[in-house]
């Protein structure tokens, strides 16, 4: 396999592979930069930062223009060249409510895949999977905009390439000035297409991510408001009730869902008046954001808040006052601000200094309500007429740099109608990446083995089986006075596998089911850093699929360094009676105690046996859960 890259400058296509390098070696990484000739005066660069250990690598192309013309860049696209191959390739298309349907198909001669709505996962997921019995490869793509995949498959060679989508996109790079392409994170793997997606999503963690181990003893744990409440329901009282619920349970934020500015009728409510941040909801709120952030503080929780910073609502007065934020395109806008005008990020740094300073957050939803298509070409905002989404993503993740400065104790969540703007370009700046607003089981299980092909699952945030007020969720009240004790750990456990939230009504809630929780809080603060941030995680089973298709059993091993490990098994809605879960990761001849939380069985096998013959698992319920605890043995 040799890298390759797709360059398009002033109407001419540059293809090829690179060799040479200019390499050194900075603390595990070998960084190199190959250079690749286009004419006089220009020249690009194909950058690689590369683990051999994980067999992954972040590369990006660098164009350079030291000649003294303007010269435009129109794609820039990095990839793999390898020998023709026959297996598997792997994608997943998504949209609102169906993020990560799988398409699994036989790697065509050629191929191509993208988007041009302006979110990075609105009709496709930014990623690629190539599988076969000698090589397997994972290609993720590091960008927030529209982006293209090219795949050939013959003539003696397989090229697959991943970049900014070339329709709409244009940019003029002048004299002495250099322009750089999204990153690539590529895997490999002749073991297993699986394989090369946990190098993928240990590259990105240990090196990526803004999540250091070090800052951090446990994953947060959050509720929010938006399923039980939504912007209809909400208000101060049920603020500070709930808060004080869920610091009870130890969730260790309380996070304020849209519906708190603005005001409460369908004409001048919350979304068409997003842009007003100081326009706060009095009815509902009638003591103020200030002072309900001080109550929910108060109660042992730290207060947090949605805000869609880029948006603006049609009614928002921030488009008389400050009319030179608006992205544009042919004079009309486009509904949200363009981040890479200077005076927007000036303007939104002061929202969120309220916010934090004013408010007290320590966690902030960014959502993202809008597809912005090909972008804005309102040159007076510092870009061309080609490349405003591509300064306006550079520009967001520029802001979200400076929050994080600034507020080094903030979280930050990514949202984006849901998980319509999840890669691994924005999650180098936020820390988690908001997987569905839909939220029930069977999505749930979905998006997670789905997000797991490029995404650490300590950046995936779900929520698993809310209480509701809309029917996309299919269950208004999972938590009912009828319902088993299994089935209510069966909830619980599934929003222990990624960092996680709840979203329910506590005071209907008996004194057991509190007690439930909070244990399961307790269990996933001592467990989360040490097998989900630090660990390896293994997809034991395939995925299930909403409306009760895919597979019917899920199966989550959580490794640690120390060779412990837990496993999570959960029997679904049409699960067969009977299955064995094979295990993964273990030392063949160690031997392992193996322990299960329901009950008092205990098995001591073999790494080998537990890999090659399984657990079996006869008498889970539909609905029904385990948990296993894996120690090396004595």
């Amino acid at each position: 396999m040799k890298l390759f890259y797709i360059i398009h400058i002033d109407g001419k296509e540059y293809r090829g592979t690179v060799e040479n390098a200019k390499s050194e070696t900075k603390g595990t990484l070998c960084c190199s930069e190959y250079e690749i000739l286009i004419d006089e005066g220009i020249s690009a660069a194909l950058c690689e930062e590369k683990e051999e250990r994980l067999q992954a690598s972040k590369c990006w192309i660098v164009v350079r223009n030291r000649s003294k013309k303007t010269v435009r860049i129109s794609k820039l696209s990095v990839g793999i060249c390898t020998e023709p191959m026959k297996g598997t390739l792997h994608y997943f298309s998504s949209s609102w409510g169906k993020e990560f349907v799988p398409h699994d198909i036989p790697i065509p001669e050629q191929f191509g895949i993208g988007t041009l709505m302006g979110r990075s996962s609105q009709e496709y997921s930014p990623w690629i999977g190539l599988e076969s019995g000698r090589e397997n490869y994972s290609l993720a793509l590091g960008w927030s905009g529209n982006w293209s995949c090219d795949l050939k498959n013959r003539e003696g060679v397989l090229e697959l390439a991943v970049g900014i989508q070339e329709e709409g996109f244009f940019s003029d790079l002048q004299p002495k000035r250099d322009f750089s392409g999204a990153p690539v994170y590529l895997a490999y793997s002749a073991k297993s297409l699986d394989e090369a997606s946990r190098f993928t999503r240990n590259y990105f963690i240990k090196y990526s991510s803004v999540i250091k181990a070090e800052q951090v003893d446990a994953l947060p744990v959050t509720y929010n408001t938006w399923w039980c409440y939504e912007d209809r329901f909400i208000n101060e009282a049920v603020c500070v009730e709930n808060a004080g619920y869920a610091a009870e349970a130890g969730i260790t934020n309380f996070v304020l869902d849209a519906g708190w500015f603005g005001l409460p009728n369908p004409e001048f409510n919350w979304f068409g008046k997003r842009g007003d941040w100081e326009t706060e909801n009095t009815i509902d709120f009638p003591s103020g954001l200030v002072q309900l952030g001080k109550a929910v503080t108060e109660s042992g929780i730290a207060f947090g808040i949605w805000c869609e910073i880029e948006g603006i609502g049609e009614r928002a007065e921030l488009h008389q006052s400050h009319p030179e934020l608006v992205a544009r395109r042919d004079g009309k806008s486009l509904g949200y601000l363009c981040m890479a005008n200077p005076a927007t990020r000036k303007w939104a740094m002061k929202v969120i200094d309220r916010l934090v300073m004013q408010y007290q957050a320590r966690w902030i939803k960014f959502d993202f309500n809008v597809s912005p298509g090909l972008g804005c070409d309102d040159a007076s905002h510092g870009h061309g007429a080609g490349d405003g989404l591509y300064w306006h993503y550079q520009g967001y993740y520029q802001f979200l740099r400076d929050v994080r400065q600034k507020y080094p104790n903030l979280w930050i969540e990514n949202c984006g109608s849901g998980g319509m703007r999840n890669d691994l370009g924005i999650l180098s700046c936020a820390h988690f990446a908001y997987m569905s607003d839909h939220d029930y089981v069977d999505n749930h299980f979905q998006c997670l083995w789905g997000a797991a092909s490029f995404i650490h699952p300590a950046l995936c945030y779900q929520f698993t089986q809310s209480e509701c007020i809309s029917d996309h969720n299919g269950i208004f009240d999972p938590i009912g006075d009828d319902i088993a004790a299994t089935k209510l750990d069966f909830y619980l456990r599934a929003s222990l596998l990624s960092t996680c939230g709840f979203s329910y009504r506590f005071k209907n809630w008996k004194p057991e089911w509190l007690e439930r929780l909070k244990h399961y809080v307790a269990f996933f603060r001592k467990f989360s850093k040490k097998y989900i941030l630090l660990g390896d995680m293994y997809r034991l089973t395939g995925q299930a699929l909403r409306g009760g298709k895919g597979d019917r059993w899920q199966a989550y091993q959580y490794l640690a360094e120390d060779d412990t490990a837990y496993v999570f098994v959960f029997r679904l809605k049409g699960g067969e009676q009977k299955r064995t879960i094979f295990l993964q990761g273990l030392q063949e001849e160690r031997l392992y105690d193996i322990t299960f939380e329901d009950c008092e069985y205990r098995i001591t096998r073999t790494g080998k046996s537990f890999m090659e013959d399984g657990i079996d698992f006869s008498d889970l319920p539909e609905e029904g859960s385990e948990i296993l605890k894996v120690k090396p043995g004595i």
